[in-house]
């Protein structure tokens, strides 16, 4: 303790810190170092609050709006069922996409999947607006099959763009 005592003494004296002062100045510094720990806290917090990038998302619910969406089929009895495909736009403007519908028996396909789409949803967003389509989705050939949706952007000069947003179902169909 004695130890210790001596070093302090030691510090204050090369502060210019006498008893009568002492107790203010040491207050003082630790009051300022706080202030300026707490302001920099701060700081990162509204530097990292930054607004989010922009994005667009999908996603497919069950006809009934649930997630209980069918993963084997009867040809014949329901191989045709809706699902809804919902759509949201946080693009900071008016955006134009389309959703591809594509059906492919390939286990690890690429994106976005090389086989021609079975149907295409187009749909007007504004920013912060979500859309719901009633989409008909059909496998007719007994197997294991991949249903994908893809968003794409069409509205811009380039033609229709890949978001690489994609969500799909995994569909065992049997007879």
């Amino acid at each position: 303790m004695k130890a210790e005592s001596t070093i302090l003494d030691k510090i204050g004296d090369r502060l210019g810190l006498d008893e009568s002062k002492g107790y203010a100045r040491a207050v003082a510094l630790v009051l300022v170092f706080v202030v300026i720990l707490v302001g920099g806290y701060f700081a990162y917090l509204l530097a990292i609050s930054r607004a989010p990038e922009t994005y667009s998302t999908i996603y497919i619910l069950s006809s009934g709006k649930t997630l209980d969406l069918p993963e084997t089929v009867v040809i014949g009895q329901n191989n045709t069922f809706n699902v809804w495909v919902v759509v949201e736009n946080h693009m900071r403007k008016t955006v134009s996409f389309e959703v591809r519908l594509k059906i492919t028996g390939e286990a690890d396909p690429d994106f976005p999947i090389k086989v021609d789409p079975v149907n295409v949803y187009q749909m007007i967003l504004t920013d912060g607006e979500r859309l719901e389509q009633l989409a008909t989705v059909s496998i007719d050939n007994p197997g294991r099959h991949m249903v994908f949706f893809e968003l794409w952007i069409t509205s811009g000069g380039d033609g229709a763009g890949f978001t690489h947003n994609a969500c799909n179902l995994n569909i065992e169909a049997i007879r």
